[in-house]
């Protein structure tokens, strides 16, 4: 893993231009449904290695919905050694029934976790060295069936866009689900999870998942009944995740400016039995994501990690600011 690491820094520094963008000032390790298999030991390496200032999960950190999956697992104990914030948006596997939030309760007891959503309809904005994130959680929970998945979606990316509607755009706004995803709009990037596969687009990461999907969904069955058959049919935009993948995770570095640098992915097979092997790495440059930088703005080190509520327009966002206390990595 080092060694894949290690490569992956020198075609970054070789072949993504940083001219103007001067030196990194906040990076991110992206990724999304670890589907309860604990590679946080894994996870750790990735963070010391790349220098990361914050993990960004994009849900289904569980598979059932049931907060003592986690337990059982080492999945929060996880979580916590990695010693550098875990900013938290729920997925559809991290509840059980409508309304449930107690996934979300029992991640957020974890000392370094983040939820961008801590309970419905309540936003927080995040900030790292300078560098905004907010989000709101999915509203699908594990084993539901719908005619209409995408009209949820469609609310639940209205209701976000009602609350930041005036305020100045988080530069990234992340949900478990690309089809909400992309109907908000960011400063700088939209990031999704849920597919189990990796997309890039303008404006728009979806990152694939870090365990290949876990366990359980390497070995789902086919769908054996007509009700779970006709959600297989479902379209694509708001389907069910792909299963069998590989392991993968993205690296997202920001310049002073406060622009997207470059993003690194990773995808890599047999991580479980120690023997991981290249899949692919790829570099790019930030300006395929955000073509246009701020201005005016800079990021770094010194501004350190800070909450806030992320009020409608005419609230005051900073009431409550302050800064997060984490350990290294």
């Amino acid at each position: 893993m080092s060694n894949l690491l290690a490569l992956s820094d020198a075609l970054r520094q070789e072949f993504t231009p940083t001219s103007g963008q001067g030196t990194v000032a906040a990076t991110f390790l992206l990724v999304s449904d670890v589907h309860g298999m604990n590679q946080y030991p894994l996870m750790r390496q990735v963070v010391a290695r790349e220098r990361v200032d914050a993990v960004i999960d994009l849900g289904d950190l569980l598979n059932f919905g049931q907060p003592r999956e986690g337990v059982l697992t080492g999945i929060y104990e996880g979580i916590e050694s990695l010693g550098v914030p875990y900013i938290y948006v729920r997925g559809n596997h991290d509840a059980a029934s409508p309304g449930d939030e107690s996934v979300l309760r029992r991640v957020s007891r974890v000392p370094n976790v983040l939820p961008v959503e801590p309970t419905a309809g309540q936003f927080v904005r995040v900030e790292a060295n300078g560098v905004s994130v907010s989000g709101f959680n999915d509203a699908r929970y594990y084993n539901e069936r719908s005619a209409d998945f995408g009209a949820a979606q469609e609310q639940l990316a209205a209701r976000f866009r009602g609350v930041t509607e005036g305020l100045q755009p988080t530069d990234l706004v992340i949900a478990h689900q690309p089809y909400s995803a992309r109907r908000v709009e960011a400063g700088a990037a939209r990031l999704s999870g849920h597919m189990h596969s990796p997309l890039l687009e303008r404006g728009h990461i979806q990152v694939s998942s870090f365990t290949g999907g876990g366990l359980v969904n390497q070995f789902r069955l086919p769908p054996l009944t007509e009700q779970a058959r006709t959600a297989d049919d479902e379209e694509p935009e708001t389907a069910g995740e792909l299963q069998g993948h590989p392991y993968s995770f993205d690296v997202l570095r920001f310049a002073e400016d406060c622009s997207i640098m470059s993003i690194t992915r990773y995808s890599y097979r047999n991580l479980a039995s120690g023997r991981p092997q290249y899949d692919q790495i790829t570099v790019i440059d930030g300006r395929r994501i955000q073509p246009d930088p701020p201005e005016g703005r800079t990021c770094g080190p010194a501004l350190g990690v800070t909450t806030r509520p992320l009020l409608a327009s005419g609230g005051d966002p900073d009431r409550t600011a302050g800064p997060l206390a984490t350990s290294g990595p």
